[in-house]
């Protein structure tokens, strides 16, 4: 979610390292300690409620998601509207909402070479199914086939993320097309976008999601086409090795029982569409305000990833908060992700969190973020890659009397830090220290995974250039580079408990 005529209420921040985790002070100690000393307590690498799910690329097993070898993978990653997708345009002489970016081959490259897998892409029904007879637009098909190839080559996974905000750009921002609002329109707007929070509360923008979600036969057709395009959407990609699944609906402004039921009525049609892909499902679009939703009370379905949004204090009258928040302020939201996702026996991926690059205390948020994601095992995407509209967001400056783009360091250097993307065992628990820049990471074994454990750098300093020192239970070990650019293997797994250590030279 973003609101386009205050910057500052995106304001996120970020903090200092964790503490190490007290399990891993438990497993150095135990080995010194005299045989009369109590034993150190197992390590906890979580709930393993899940159901299993063989899916490709990617798969589910103990609530992780793994790939075919065995390995937990995590995803980390970026959110990036991208033009010819992102819906913001009238055929009819209306002024755009806004300016979209391109997305290019050189946008997945650096995605990428800044230790990011994966690409959570917005797409909207309105692009998709403009006309409520004219069938699907292939010409956006072919847009969409166009990145997620680029992001292949790339070395990055996508999934995608069916995409509203404000329910539509007819009365909102972007989502529905104007045949699928009911009651019809009183009023249709047009850009700029400088009136996003009014258009959220507006009534056109509560009765269309009223119908959408209600009983009345008007909804269950609504859902029901929905669910088609949907079915569309992900069916195309069934059998591509890049593409994850799907989110099934951004930000959902609905009751939970009805969301939940939602999904529960659209599930079967996506499956059978993609048997092999996972379907990504969020909370109420309200959980970005009170930072909790309810605890899942079982599985929502096999081969399902909760996916709800962390924006503590970024939304709403929150200014004074946003300047002095706490790593205090922001644990409860994440610790709380996952007790969600664990009630719903699912994986855990935070779609979205973010702040203004703008904030004096950026850097804090956004490592503090990133160390709690760390702490509660979860994958993230972060929000934006780039942004020429609204709080201008995102790891580019725009600059519109160049119509060019330059990196914004301090957004850079924020996310910079050693990442687990694929570990030989399941994950008791991973830590990057931001000051003595040392990585943590400890997990539990499993003679029948060989493959090596992969982490990246991204633009690191001393790790980009291999100025590191890496040990597996003690014992130095040397990477090799895996098939991806700037990711490195380690040999450190087997049976047991096992550390991996690095720090820079």
């Amino acid at each position: 979610m973003r609101l386009a005529s205050a910057p500052a209420s995106r304001l996120l921040f970020a903090s200092a390292a964790l503490a190490t985790a007290a399990f891993v002070g438990g497993v150095a100690s135990s080995a010194c300690s005299s045989t009369n000393a109590p034993p150190a307590p197992s390590p906890d690498a979580g709930a393993c409620t899940s159901p299993d799910f063989a899916g490709a690329p990617l798969g589910i097993h103990c609530n992780d998601l793994v790939d075919s070898d065995g390995r937990t993978v995590m995803l980390h990653g970026v959110n990036a509207r991208v033009r010819g997708l992102f819906d913001v345009t009238f055929a009819d002489g209306r002024v755009p909402l806004e300016e979209i970016p391109e997305f290019t081959a050189a946008d997945a490259a650096r995605v990428r070479s800044l230790g990011y897998n994966t690409l959570r892409l917005p797409i909207n029904w309105s692009g998709l199914e403009p006309t409520e007879d004219g069938g699907f637009l292939e010409t956006y098909m072919a847009r969409l086939a166009e990145v997620v190839d680029i992001c292949k080559r790339a070395g990055v996974y996508v999934f995608f993320s069916i995409h509203q905000d404000a329910y539509s750009k007819e009365i909102g921002q972007d989502g529905a097309p104007l045949w699928a609002i009911i009651p019809k329109p009183t009023k249709l707007l047009e850009g700029p976008l400088l009136d996003l929070s009014e258009r959220v509360l507006s009534d056109q923008v509560g009765s269309a999601f009223g119908t959408f979600f209600g009983d009345t036969a008007d909804g269950a057709y609504l859902r029901k086409r929905f669910g088609a395009m949907a079915a569309h959407l992900i069916g195309a990609f069934a059998d591509n090795d890049a593409v994850i699944g799907v989110d099934l609906f951004n930000e959902p402004v609905a009751g939970e029982d009805q969301i939940i039921s939602f999904y529960r009525e659209i599930l079967p049609t996506l499956r059978a569409a993609a048997p092999k892909k996972i379907f990504l499902f969020e909370p109420s679009g309200a959980r970005n305000i009170k930072d909790f939703s309810p605890v899942g009370t079982g599985s929502l379905a096999t081969g399902t990833l909760y996916a709800p949004h962390v924006y503590t204090a970024v939304f709403g009258a929150n200014a004074a908060r946003r300047d002095t928040l706490t790593i205090d302020d922001l644990t409860p939201s994440n610790e709380r992700a996952r007790q969600e996702a664990d009630g719903w026996q699912a994986p855990l991926l935070v779609g979205e969190f973010g702040f203004s690059p703008f904030a004096a205390n950026f850097d804090f948020f956004i490592r503090t973020e990133l160390d709690l994601q760390e702490q509660q095992r979860a994958s993230s995407m972060t929000w934006l890659w780039k942004e020429q509209s609204e709080g201008s967001w995102g790891f580019y400056a725009y600059d519109a009397a160049t119509d060019s783009w330059a990196e914004r360091p301090n957004v850079i250097a924020a996310h910079a830090r050693v990442r687990v993307e694929r570990a030989a065992g399941r994950i008791v628990g991973a830590r990057f220290d931001s000051g003595p820049r040392t990585f943590t990471l400890t997990t539990i074994g499993d003679a029948a995974i060989t493959a090596p454990t992969v982490l990246t750098f991204g633009d690191l300093p001393g790790y980009k250039d291999g100025a590191y020192q890496a040990t597996c239970d003690g014992v130095a070990v040397k990477s090799s580079s895996a098939t991806t650019a700037g990711a490195q293997e380690f040999a450190c797994g087997g049976a047991g408990v096992h550390t991996l250590f690095l720090k820079p030279l």
